[in-house]
């Protein structure tokens, strides 16, 4: 690809786009408004959701352990988060409230801190409120008395077991004391005790001792335990309690309905460009001039014609003939110091209309007394002839292939003034090779010297090579753009061929345009003021 083709590529094609947006710009509104209001009418109709949250701070008490108690409790509020709602707490919360709440509770934890976000949506405001507060109080509660009775089933148990011990003591006291009741007679200065007494003392001070020890050991576990229970015990502090919120969370027809318009802009938009992109069409002459650098040097209305007709010689007065005018008097200006005295016209492919170009701008150049040679180097498909009305059993092949060497033999009126067509005559099996014959080019050369103006037609450029070879022996070459058949790519690839040879291209003219098509600015350029301008100079060079 030539690097001057694809220079600015990109903005080239932003700017296409934006005047293919510009141009649906209806459409996407419509689009837009009819999402917007279908959406708004629907969600206006549902019943309104109301929410209201409250915070739940989950605190753990600080001890001399070591132990991070924030992490701890950050953990625990995770956990709170999960196991939070159970069935067993919203029956409980709709006991408390005295009326059936709404399942939508929803419960977050903050990922820095130990807080809980409790949510509540209902169809009243209210009582999402009240239902929010009730579960965190009704939570709390569950877990405060979870918590004590944890702790108070163990120190019951130390309890119990220490009141047992207190009776066993009980009891060897007294035994101890009946003994001391039942002592032997002293002899001297000592009590004499059997032996039987003496051990049954022993056993029992024994026994006294042990369970004295572990009585002291039982009170010191259940300090600890409450110790435990002050040191350990979780607590919950509610922050900012729900309140009733008279705006409802959903649905929100306003917001909504933006939404659904926004999407229906973008998608319609997609499609816009997604149609736009595979059409691949080019409708705006303002992208032959920036994307590819070329001018536009005329633009040629659809019009209805018979078969073989020419608009120009049948209706003289009507605007596409006016826009033939307009062409010739552009390219009178588009080489004012090297005059154009041959041009080749050719197209990218078939059926863009290049033939009825040439006959019409061959007309239209001899009605301001030029001396136009219309040369039909088509050897494929041959047309000039049937706008004339002329036979093709002779014209260029013979004078070519030598089978005569007589110019005037192929050499016809047209029936206007000034006006001279060679046929291609008959159609030979190697159109290139003879097209490349040094007989071509004299023979262009010959009638540049003897005419004011050649025009060669050629066959399309991605059909065949023929036109790349005719495009050196002349001083310009016309493009011909169908908007309707001709895409991008097609256009990109026909000017890189002419360009790989070195040929000149003077301009594209654009044939078979719908005006309606057009933006404003090229109606009024090539159908207002300035056509207007072309219009009367070309009629002061027809009457000089």
């Amino acid at each position: 690809m030539d690097p001057e083709l694809d220079s600015n590529k990109t903005i080239d094609d932003l700017v296409e786009f934006g005047r293919t947006l510009l141009k649906w710009s209806w459409l996407l509104v419509l689009v837009a408004v009819i999402f917007g209001g279908a959406v708004y009418y629907y969600t206006n109709q549902l019943p309104r959701v109301y929410q209201a949250s409250t915070k739940l701070v989950v605190n753990i008490t600080s001890d001399a352990s070591g132990v991070d108690v924030s992490t701890q409790a950050l953990n625990l509020a995770g956990k709170y988060a999960r196991t939070m709602i159970t069935k067993d707490l919203l029956s409980k919360t709709a006991t408390q409230l005295g009326t059936p709440i709404s399942k939508a509770v929803d419960v977050i934890v903050d990922e820095s801190f130990p807080i809980l976000e409790i949510s509540v949506t209902d169809s009243d405001p209210r009582r999402a409120a009240d239902t929010a507060n009730m579960i965190v109080k009704v939570f709390s509660e569950n877990e405060n008395r979870s918590q004590a009775s944890r702790y108070a089933e163990l120190a019951a148990n130390i309890e119990a077991e220490i009141a047992r011990i207190d009776v066993e003591l009980t009891n060897i006291n007294s035994k101890l004391a009946a003994i001391q009741a039942n002592e032997s007679p002293v002899i001297g200065t000592e009590a004499v005790e059997d032996s039987a007494t003496y051990v049954r003392r022993a056993q029992l001070e024994l026994s006294l001792a042990q369970y004295t020890q572990t009585r002291y050991s039982l009170v010191y576990n259940l300090q600890q335990v409450r110790l435990s229970e002050i040191k350990s015990q979780i607590t919950f502090t509610q922050l900012d309690p729900a309140i009733s919120n008279p705006v409802p969370v959903k649905p929100l027809p306003v917001r909504d309905a933006v939404y659904a318009a926004l999407i229906g802009f973008v998608l319609c938009g997609v499609l816009v460009f997604l149609v736009d992109y595979l059409a691949d069409e080019i409708n705006n002459p303002d992208e032959i001039s920036r994307r590819y650098h070329l001018p536009v040097l005329g633009l040629i209305p659809n019009y209805s014609l018979k078969e073989n007709e020419l608009i120009s010689k049948v209706s003289p007065r009507n605007p596409a003939t006016e826009t033939y005018r307009l062409l010739r008097t552009n390219l009178q200006y588009s080489s004012v110091d090297n005059p154009l005295k041959s041009i080749l016209v050719t197209s990218s492919i078939p059926g863009e209309g290049k033939s009825s170009l040439v006959a019409n701008l061959g007309q239209v150049m001899a009605q301001i007394h030029q001396n136009v040679v219309m040369v039909d180097c088509d050897l494929h498909r041959p047309r000039l002839h049937k706008f004339f009305q002329l036979a093709n059993w002779l014209g260029l092949t013979d004078l070519l292939a030598a089978k005569t060497r007589k110019l005037g033999e192929v050499y016809f009126r047209t029936g206007t003034n000034n006006l001279f067509l060679i046929p291609s005559g008959p159609l030979p099996p190697n159109p290139s090779e003879i097209l490349n014959s040094t007989g071509l080019k004299d023979l262009v050369s010959f009638l540049t010297k003897n005419s004011d103006i050649v025009i060669l037609d050629s066959p399309p450029l991605l059909a065949v090579a023929d036109s790349l070879v005719l495009a050196s022996h002349v001083d310009g070459v016309i493009l011909v753009v169908n908007p309707r058949r001709t895409k991008r790519k097609m256009l990109e690839y026909s000017i890189e061929q002419l360009h790989q040879v070195n040929a000149k291209i003077l301009g594209v003219v654009m044939n078979d345009v719908k005006v309606s098509n057009l933006h404003y600015g090229y109606k009024r350029k090539y159908y207002g003021k300035k056509y207007g301008e072309h219009y009367s100079s070309s009629k002061l060079s027809e009457k000089s």
